[in-house]
């Protein structure tokens, strides 16, 4: 077993008043656990993803006779006075909408009578399998429990072994939150709670009005007792081997029979679930560390004294990846802000928030070969267009649809609707540049034709609806917001601080503008491909000659907002106006080198103090797609020190206020910046946009050497290895897919030859165009 594959920590988890989030995390896409890790006592949290409680909405009001109001007084220069004025509306209408939050299934507890103190504690995660493990010592017996949650069939397994005989207790109940809300929980539930025994088990199960959900437990040991303790089911036994499943059911699958576990051999059960899930998580391959693996907490004490090494950005790129294929599946619900790991019952920011933290979650999957975990996300909002049809024609009139920038599955309405998230129209545009990537990828038509047309269309229907000109011919695009930023000069200084927002309500921000040209170039290029919806051709030309121009402030940064009217504010986490350049592919070096520049300046400026995990782990892709691997690395160094716990989860800050972030007490767990991380690290390596795949095109001076396998583009597949100090250089490009692609080599080489086939020519210069059938190789060498 590679070492690279596997995490191990010292100690258990240490979060004051909520262990959860120190757990270690095991998924199979729909349920998800957190191990803590204890010795005398170990509490194992069950969520669900489509376990959701306390969502609400009413009907929309129709409001949009507003718009045409609030572009008045915008014209006027008011924009505090447009930025309140629908949601006053709203609020006068008495609509109210929730998304809800993620339910807490419940908690496996188990007690161990200890006889004496432990040492040499061990908690590992086996990333590659999907399986925990925890170990220790008591003065002569050594004690190991090891457990997953199986891809195969749906069931948590855990197995217990230790050299002498233990006094252990195990039951099954309400998870604890350490918070008022879990009273609040206990009293919603109290009438529909059942928990009935089985043999040597616990049917744990609760029904009310709005939701249906439980877990079948199963211990298999020796001369298991059961007695009732404060009214809860405990299962009491002696001995030095167990097991234990537990299958858990929430939603519609509570209204099948759900099965009590049968008893299992551990072995065959783990050999059944790494098989599915080593197929995701070994689906590419990057090497960055050769050597003695650490612990977590090692590796991130050496990172906080200096830098992150290079253990620790691999080990990085592997957890989020582990994360990611832990918390998704193709049959299941899109990946969201905590995975499947929740400890609160209202947690902070739980839901799918789409004006930045739903796609970064999933930036990394296509080079990373995990383009199809992108289907639940199709689905996802596809499923929700009546939905976003209302709130396009009720809140402002126009055809097609609108997409709200927070949703759950409890609740697709509009919800939150704060103008800074009521007003940001690009999420739908957004969102289709992830569902037309997908489509480049796999050539899926089936997919094209009933999902992802329809929605990028549709998309586009409310943006030409939408879009205003003025006397001069040229497109205004108004009301719009840069999320979540407020212009320097509508910011009042005593009303303002870095978590608020003041006036986001504004004009021609560039990113909703940038995120219109992008829909609108795709939408192109697919009707062109297919043949398909040609009418729309002439408007969506129009449309895309007619986009006001971006513009460069006197710090030679590009402006967040196309209009001198509006001055740049620097102290922000979100740098949303650099969509040009990434996620989005209009802005290039070769074309727009002074753009390219201004997108240079416009990070360079950001403050860092303002900054989030997730904001880092943007500018880190930023500077990778720049070409500026030392910056993209140092970004890393800074999210390492300042938001990522011991178990490598990413937080939202850093809640010691050292300066690095914006001060948040809560400092909530966020594991986009995770996914952030894996798509930072490989961007560095392999990067395709506007037709060109570049090899090692941001390569930072740590990263001297090194190899990646399996690493996708839209036609194939890359392996290389590297090393700079003795000038080698080999890779091997792999076309799955007919067609070309021009190809950029790694600068830090300079003579290359090229082999395909019989054929071997000298490529001189950094770049060359490759045309290829399916299955042909080409070997790249560095002489």
């Amino acid at each position: 077993m590679r070492t690279n594959d596997t995490l191990y920590m010292k100690h258990p988890a240490s979060w004051h008043m909520d262990l959860g989030r120190d757990g270690i995390p095991l998924g199979n896409g729909k349920t998800g656990v957190l191990v803590q890790g204890g010795a005398g006592y170990e509490e194992i949290i069950f969520n669900r993803g489509n376990l959701w409680h306390w969502a609400s909405h009413n009907e929309l009001p129709q409001l949009d006779d507003i718009l045409k109001q609030m572009r008045a007084l915008i014209d006027k220069g008011d924009y505090t006075s447009a930025n309140s004025l629908m949601y006053d509306k709203l609020v006068e209408a008495g609509y109210k909408s929730a998304p809800g939050f993620p339910m807490i299934l419940g908690a496996l507890k188990m007690h161990f009578k200890a006889k004496e103190m432990f040492s040499g504690y061990r908690r590992i995660l086996r990333m590659d399998q999907g399986e925990c493990e925890v170990n220790y010592r008591q003065q002569n017996q050594s004690v190991q429990r090891n457990c997953f949650v199986s891809r195969e069939d749906d069931t948590f397994y855990l197995e217990y072994n230790a050299s002498e005989n233990s006094d252990i207790s195990v039951s099954f109940d309400v998870y604890d939150d350490n918070t008022s809300n879990y009273r609040r929980v206990c009293e919603e539930i109290k009438e529909g709670l059942r928990c009935t025994c089985l043999d040597n088990g616990i049917d744990f199960r609760v029904k009310t009005d709005s939701m249906e959900y439980g877990a079948m437990v199963r211990v298999y040991g020796t001369d298991v007792t059961a007695r009732t303790e404060n009214g809860h089911i405990v299962l009491a036994f002696q001995g030095t081997h167990f097991r234990i499943a537990v299958r858990c059911f929430s939603g519609d699958d509570s209204s099948c029979k759900i099965k009590a576990p049968e008893d299992f051999i551990y072995s065959e059960k783990l050999q059944k679930h790494s098989l599915l899930h080593k197929k995701l998580y070994q689906s590419a391959d990057i090497s960055l560390y050769d050597g003695d693996a650490h612990s977590n907490e090692e590796l991130l004490n050496d990172a906080y004294e200096d830098v992150a090494s290079l253990e620790l950005i691999e080990k990085m790129w592997r957890f989020g990846r582990h994360l990611f294929i832990s918390g998704t599946c193709e049959e299941g619900l899109p990946f969201p802000l905590y995975g499947l790991w929740h400890t609160k019952y209202q947690a902070i920011w739980p839901y799918h928030v789409a004006n930045e933290n739903v796609e970064m979650i999933y930036w990394h999957t296509d080079v990373g070969g995990l383009t199809k975990l992108v289907c639940p996300l199709i689905r996802y909002y596809a499923s929700a267009m009546e939905t976003f049809r209302e709130n396009a024609r009720k809140l402002y009139g126009c055809n097609g649809i609108f997409v709200g920038g927070y949703s759950s599955p409890a609740n697709k309405c509009l919800s939150t609707f704060v103008p800074v998230i009521l007003h940001f129209t690009g999420v739908a545009g957004w969102l289709s540049r992830h569902f037309f990537k997908y489509y480049q990828m796999t050539g899926d038509r089936e997919l094209l034709q009933d999902s992802i047309f329809p929605f990028m269309l549709e998309a586009a229907d409310f943006y030409l609806d939408y879009i205003q000109y003025d006397e001069a011919g040229k497109i205004v695009y108004y009301p719009c917001v840069s999320p979540e930023n407020t212009p320097l000069n509508l910011i009042d200084e005593k009303k303002y601080s870095d978590m608020q927002h003041p006036s986001p309500v504004t004009k021609n921000a560039v990113m909703e503008i940038a995120i219109v040209k992008d829909l609108f170039t795709n939408l192109i290029n697919l009707i062109r491909e297919t043949g398909e919806y040609i009418e729309y051709l002439p408007k969506l030309q129009k449309a895309l000659d007619d986009m006001p121009e971006y513009l460069i402030n006197g710090e030679g940064a590009l402006k967040e907002w196309s209009t001198y009217e509006l001055e740049d504010n620097y102290a922000h986490r979100h740098i949303s106006h650099t969509y040009p350049l990434f996620p989005g592919e209009e802005i290039s070096e070769d074309h727009d080198p002074e753009l390219y520049l201004a997108m240079a300046r416009a990070v360079e400026l950001r403050e860092l103090g303002a900054q989030t995990g997730w904001s880092l782990a943007h500018m880190a892709a930023i500077y990778a797609t720049l070409g500026q691997g030392n910056k993209t690395i140092e970004c890393l160094d800074i999210l390492l020190k300042g938001c990522t716990a011991n178990n490598f989860t990413t937080l939202h800050n850093d809640y010691r206020n050292m300066g690095i972030t914006l001060n948040m007490r809560e400092a909530p767990m966020q594991l986009d910046a995770n996914m952030g991380f894996v798509n930072a690290v490989q961007k560095m390596l392999l990067d395709e946009r506007c037709g060109c795949l570049s090899l090692l095109p941001a390569l930072s001076e740590r990263i001297s050497k090194g190899r990646v396998s399996k690493l996708h583009f839209t036609k194939g597949e890359v392996s290389m290895e590297w090393d700079i100090s003795n000038k080698h250089f080999e890779a091997r490009i792999h076309f799955t897919r007919a067609g070309e692609i021009r190809l950029k080599v790694p600068k830090e080489f300079h003579v290359f030859s090229i082999v395909s086939g019989k054929d071997t020519y000298e490529l001189l210069g950094t770049d060359t165009v490759l045309k290829a059938d399916i299955g042909t190789d080409y070997m790249i060498t560095c002489e």
